[in-house]
């Protein structure tokens, strides 16, 4: 797959892309949608409250997480990922360990805060880690990476959860958080920030003296992307929106609720339990067939082929019952589509659209649109149920969000990475230096 030239890329590249592969793991075992399968239960029998009320409290304190990715994304740029990485992992894993051991609600929504407020460092490591180091194959490394997010869904709360039935709550999160802790502590030698710092080049292809002599200026550049510019770039928006509503609003939502959306439908807790993990193994292959799609189709029409996916997920959800269980089966394909890809294709899109250079820049306030979404995703198809008795409307409305989501996608044509645009005209000389000659 790769013709790496230079020496020492494979195993310093290869020990960023474990590095992410683990920390995308566990972040997503901490604040994941599909955390709450086992964490609102919990919470359910420890308080007595009832889950739209719990969902509502946690969708609440997340809304912090607007600000925290805004302030987060701007001290990784003037520091760098691993003075702010290393120590946020490590508090994030002291904050999951206190999670089974505080005895009030406001003691939960303190630790909640805490944990919202570091997820977005987690985040913007993942991705502008992959995106300083690929550039030529990035989708492909995203997709291998972000397998990742569905071996987290299929194992942690199936497996979790039957840990947390034998040893308690209190025991079970303070076990996650000592593994997330030393976790952190092991990034001090594993957070590698670019490869320009060990003498490399992305993808361990050496760029030419003249693309060198075009980037030079860009690799020290301050940010040209100010928010103003970015407020005016149609593109940002096209990025920034569909994200929201597929990444937040409605993956949110569902995979907050994945347990009892199954078990409304007419199906058994352990089949309900089984079936979550299926889709989430499902998904795996899946994340690397979004990764080849990637690179094989663009960047744009595959997430625009991927809001697609939701569009049927939607109706299967909204449509399926014990009489119909065949469109809840097609709707899990669709969620494994979406495990799979999701957090694959929105640092790919951000990548391509606007370079490694302004990943972090750019992924921040996205982060802050879609934490937006996601409080009010997890809040509600939880809210609905309550009122209603039923997700069934609450997919409804996903559908046609899910049309318009594809539809900006595809309006998404120009990049803004200037180092994608010297590659590509580098690449179009040589081809037509090649046709010329032949």
């Amino acid at each position: 797959m790769f013709n790496i030239l230079q020496s020492g890329f494979k195993p310093r590249a290869l020990g960023v892309v474990i590095y992410v592969f683990v920390t995308m793991y566990l972040q997503l075992t901490i604040a994941g949608p599909d955390s709450m399968n086992i964490l609102m239960p919990a919470l359910v029998e420890k308080f007595a409250m009832s889950p739209g009320e719990i969902m509502g409290g946690i969708s609440a304190v997340r809304l912090t997480g607007v600000l925290a990715g805004i302030v987060a994304g701007w001290a990784i740029m003037k520091l760098g990922f691993k003075k702010i990485g290393v120590p946020s992992i490590v508090a994030a894993g002291i904050a999951v360990a206190m999670m089974g051991r505080v005895d009030s609600w406001f003691g939960v929504m303190l630790i909640q805060t805490i944990l919202t407020v570091l997820t977005p460092v987690l985040m913007i490591i993942q991705g502008g880690l992959i995106a300083n180091w690929f550039v030529r194959y990035k989708g492909i490394i995203f997709g291998i990476v972000t397998i990742a997010a569905p071996l987290s869904t299929a194992t942690f709360t199936p497996i979790g959860m039957k840990i947390y039935q034998h040893v308690g709550f209190a025991e079970f999160y303070s076990g996650l958080g000592v593994i997330i802790a030393l976790w952190g502590v092991i990034g001090i030698w594993a957070m590698k920030e670019r490869p320009e710092d060990y003498g490399l080049d992305p993808d361990g292809i050496p760029f030419t003296e003249e693309e060198k002599a075009e980037l030079e200026a860009e690799r020290n550049h301050q940010t040209a992307w100010k928010l103003p510019r970015i407020i005016r770039c149609k593109e940002f928006w096209y990025v920034a929106i569909p994200w929201s509503l597929i990444g937040g609003l409605m993956m949110a939502g569902i995979m907050s609720q994945v347990i009892p959306i199954l078990t409304s439908s007419g199906l058994e807790l352990n089949t309900a339990l089984f079936l979550m993990s299926a889709m989430a193994l499902g998904g795996m292959p899946l994340s690397y067939f979004w990764g080849w799609l990637d690179d094989k189709i663009g960047t744009p029409k595959t997430n625009a082929v991927f809001g697609l996916a939701y569009l049927v997920g939607a109706f299967g959800f909204a449509f399926g019952n014990a009489d119909s269980l065949y469109l809840i089966y097609i709707a899990l394909f669709c969620v494994s589509l979406g495990v799979g890809g999701m957090p694959n294709l929105l640092p790919s899109l951000i990548a391509w659209v606007f370079g490694r250079n302004e990943f972090v820049n750019i992924y921040r306030w996205v982060y802050g649109l879609q934490m937006v979404a996601t409080s009010i995703g997890m809040t509600y198809l939880a809210v609905m149920n309550d009122v209603t008795g039923s997700y069934s409307i609450s997919f409804m409305t996903f559908i046609p969000l899910a049309i318009i989501c594809s539809l900006m996608f595809l309006r998404i044509k120009r990049t803004h990475d200037p180092e994608r645009m010297a590659l590509m005209d580098h690449e179009q000389t040589r081809e037509l230096q090649t046709s010329t000659t032949s």
